[in-house]
């Protein structure tokens, strides 16, 4: 690690929740990035603990120590909050009077509260073998797939195979959707579907998973050769009137079918003879219609593991929120368990205000939830810093952008946030790539390269299945989260001679475990849980108190002494399902 001159000034009021941070940096010593990756390295942390990169927790022992002043020269910024701005001293990362971001950071909505939230993706995972598992996927370009070489290398296609395969349902597993034409996907990717036509069938925006559909009419015809067992062919009439839809499968009888005027992603299924390669032929005999693309079984027509694709190079939150009315109906189509949400690299890079992103993501989730209106997990998918700040006029920091991750999953108890900044390095931090995780040919940076998106896949699908794969975000592969020591309050110490200390932690289940002794308290609070490792209501829990019948209580977080010794109180054996 870099060697940084700065003044180190932390003070603690309690765990992670209650954490207060200031920092101070002596003008020019490190530049606005390293400034950037320091406090990434200090304060993005899993387990809900503060933590630094040499796995001390604070208050911090640097070597050598920082000094007691801030250094000549030093011209920190305040925030108007009482802190001071994310940013060089230039103003490089925020204007002044901006909100903090290391503030922002330093809230609950970091410390992943919502890890319920994955309940219905690993039930869905779970069942696999006897139902469906839907998972779908709204994204930009990163997610369609650019930096790609071929379709099958992009994360989404990772994804899918990791689970299909990782997690055995019986079935083979299709290709998940396949839209009518790709935007901006994988370097030397061939369109799925050709068209041809005397009126030249026209790309349109709105309707489909991605919004990614194309208008034809009579004269029109759509081909492809998928691999498959059966196949679901998705229009929307156009020109307000009826349509009447013809299927060739393998150069047979054509297949007919009218969509009434006013619907919107009517899917027509074809009859396929068997599985494997099959040639489809669609057109129309009357009317004209947007045809928005297909899903695709192999097998997995009532089982398995599905996965859509849902994404669009360029899009941002508000492209997506504009397209509720027409859009939305592709998304109930999936029946999604888990709903992927990858967007935010061109909201930032478009000059989003922090403020307006969060919102969008708040509006997007429920417009999402509203049309599928079944339980579902939702998954913000938070990429690496995806540019140098200024590059486009950006109002925020990307700090600032993560923040309003955080704050909309910590708003729901269906969302939950996947930080891949803390599982992959960005390019524009490190300022190199020694792992050639990312796509150099746009001069960009900001779209991984086959390995950078194997790596994506790998990590959501971990995340995505949880204890079924055995990980659990925030928690080591095969085993629980270390155990956190918490400040006691109105005198309770450790009681230490050779007993433990107080501590908790979440097991790979989502439970809770206390543990450790204390003594020489008064009545009221022993210490208080953060968000995340509270039980969903108030607990009455027995305990042994100097050899004699105790009570503990927890109220919103507070374990507190009810019946009590001041001589001791165990907390061992108290262990809940964790809901708050």
């Amino acid at each position: 690690m870099a060697t940084y001159t700065v003044l180190e000034a932390v003070t603690w009021s309690g765990v992670w929740n209650d954490l207060a941070i200031t920092l101070e940096f002596s003008a020019g010593a490190i530049t606005p990035n390293e400034q950037q990756q320091y406090a990434l390295d200090y304060f993005l942390v899993p387990n809900g603990q503060a933590q630094n990169p040499y796995g001390e927790t604070g208050p911090w022992a640097r070597s050598p120590a920082p000094p007691a002043v801030a250094p000549s020269g030093s011209t920190p910024v305040a925030d108007g909050a009482g802190g001071l701005t994310w940013q060089d001293l230039n103003g490089a990362y925020g204007p002044a009077g901006s909100p903090s971001a290391l503030a922002a950071l330093a809230t609950p909505g970091q410390t992943q509260p919502n890890l319920g939230a994955l309940r219905p993706a690993q039930a869905a995972l779970a069942d696999r073998a006897s139902a469906p598992a839907n998972i779908l996927a709204i994204g930009d370009s990163i997610t369609e797939g650019v930096g790609a070489s071929v379709v099958g290398n992009r994360w989404l296609n990772r994804l899918m195979t990791s689970l299909q395969s990782g997690l055995p349902s019986g079935a083979v597993g299709g290709f998940g959707y396949i839209p009518a034409y790709y935007n901006d996907v994988a370097e030397g990717a061939v369109e799925v579907w050709t068209f041809s036509g005397t009126t030249t069938p026209t790309q349109q925006g709105d309707y489909g998973l991605g919004m990614r559909a194309m208008l034809i009419d009579t004269t029109d015809t759509g081909t492809a050769t998928i691999t498959c067992s059966s196949i679901g062919l998705v229009f929307t009439p156009a020109m307000g009137a009826a349509c009447t839809v013809s299927v060739v499968v393998d150069g047979g009888a054509p297949q007919t079918s009218t969509i009434a005027a006013g619907t919107i992603s009517q899917v027509f299924t074809p009859t396929v003879d068997g599985d494997g390669p099959h040639t489809f032929t669609v057109g129309l005999t009357a009317g004209n219609a947007v045809f928005e693309g297909c899903y695709v079984y192999n097998g997995d027509e009532s089982k398995g593991v599905r996965v859509f694709d849902g994404a669009k190079s360029g899009m941002q939150t508000s492209d997506f929120l504009a397209q509720v009315s027409t859009a939305g109906p592709a998304w109930i189509n999936t029946a999604a368990d888990v709903v992927l949400i990858a967007l935010g690299t061109n909201d930032w890079r478009s000059g989003m205000t922090a403020a307006t992103f969060q919102a969008n993501l708040d509006s997007l989730i429920s417009d999402v939830a509203a049309q599928i209106n079944k339980p579902a997990t939702y998954i913000l998918v938070a990429f690496p810093q995806p540019g140098a700040p200024g590059q486009n006029g950006q109002t925020a920091t990307w700090a600032q952008f993560l923040a309003a991750y955080y704050a909309a999953a910590a708003a729901r108890t269906d969302t939950v946030v996947c930080d891949l900044g803390q599982r992959m390095y960005s390019y524009y931090v490190e300022g190199s790539d020694p792992l050639g995780l990312w796509w150099p040919t746009d001069g960009l940076y900001v779209h991984p390269s086959d390995k950078g998106h194997a790596l994506v896949g790998a990590i959501l699908s971990s995340f995505i299945a949880g204890e079924l794969l055995g990980a659990r975000e925030g928690m080591p592969v095969g085993g629980d989260a270390a155990w956190i020591a918490p400040t006691l309050v109105n005198a309770w110490a450790n009681l230490g001679n050779g007993f433990g200390p107080v501590g908790y932690r979440k097991d790979s289940n989502g439970f809770v475990h206390l543990r450790g002794a204390v003594n020489s308290g008064t009545a009221g609070a022993i210490f208080t849980l953060p968000v995340g490792y509270r039980p969903g209501s108030s607990l009455i829990c027995p305990v042994v108190s100097n050899d004699l019948f105790g009570e503990v209580r927890i109220v919103s977080g507070v374990v507190t002494a009810q019946v009590y010794s001041s001589t001791y109180v165990s907390l061992d054996g108290i262990s809940f399902l964790a809901e708050a």
